[in-house]
């Protein structure tokens, strides 16, 4: 077996590619060889080869509650390990961590509104998200206070702002990001991402849902549920917005 790499990145070879695939035939290529090609949506990609293969795609989930569910149910975040690896910093490492995956969430959607959205599209993907979360994590344990310029400098101007390259989109991306990450993120339980108020990071420590958000788990009291129980408490509240649905 054989596997190629973003092979979009080397476009001029492309037409090379769509040679060597073109002259597969049963009578000379071994029937246990499989030739996997990992791509980017590109426009010089062959048509030809696209026509003649099984293809996969692997796409972003579509919503705010898509996303965040995505995001607290794949790696790292799902592993409870890293989601308490901050110890006695719970609340700053939870806090810090909703709001970068709801960034991440924002980035995304914002791509359906085209050029109002973004000047330029941009492949944003879980690998932005999670470098942004171990450097987190890293910069929380390390240093007693909040380091807020290290982590919004590395996570808008490098692992996102290193795919941006229209300088207004660069402009408009640090500036969403500052929206999550700041102090009264982890120290106003108020504070709110929007002003309608129906987006919040919510409190760290044990969530009791209430009975009018009919699908919520079963809840332990314990660090291991939490990320469960933040994220579906959150975006359950969001979605029925109403005040007898409140995260305790």
């Amino acid at each position: 077996w054989v596997a190629l790499q973003n092979v979009h990145l080397a476009v001029s070879w492309m037409p090379q590619l769509e040679k060597i695939c073109e002259d597969f035939s049963p009578e000379t290529v071994n029937s246990n060889f499989r030739l996997w090609l990992t791509s980017y949506p590109s426009p010089k990609f062959p048509v030809t080869v696209l026509q003649n293969s099984v293809k996969m795609t692997n796409e972003p989930p579509t919503g705010l509650k898509a996303n965040l569910y995505q995001s607290f149910t794949t790696d790292p975040v799902s592993d409870p390990k890293f989601f308490s690896g901050c110890p006695e910093k719970e609340n700053v490492f939870e806090k810090l961590l909703f709001s970068l995956c709801f960034f991440h969430a924002i980035v995304q959607e914002r791509k359906k509104f085209g050029p109002i959205g973004w000047n330029i599209p941009y492949g944003f993907n879980d690998s932005d998200l999670r470098i942004s979360l171990q450097q987190l994590q890293l910069f929380v344990n390390e240093y007693s206070h909040i380091p807020l310029n290290a982590v919004t400098y590395l996570t808008g101007e490098c692992n996102y702002g290193g795919r941006v390259t229209d300088d207004w989109d660069r402009r408009c991306i640090t500036t969403i990001l500052r929206i999550y990450y700041n102090e009264e993120v982890v120290h106003d339980n108020k504070y709110k991402f929007s002003p309608s108020g129906s987006y919040f990071a919510p409190p760290s420590g044990p969530m009791i849902p209430t009975s009018s958000l009919s699908n919520s788990f079963h809840l332990l009291n314990c660090r291991k549920c939490l990320v469960c129980t933040i994220m579906w408490t959150y975006l359950e509240n969001s979605k029925t917005q109403s005040n007898s649905s409140r995260i305790c």
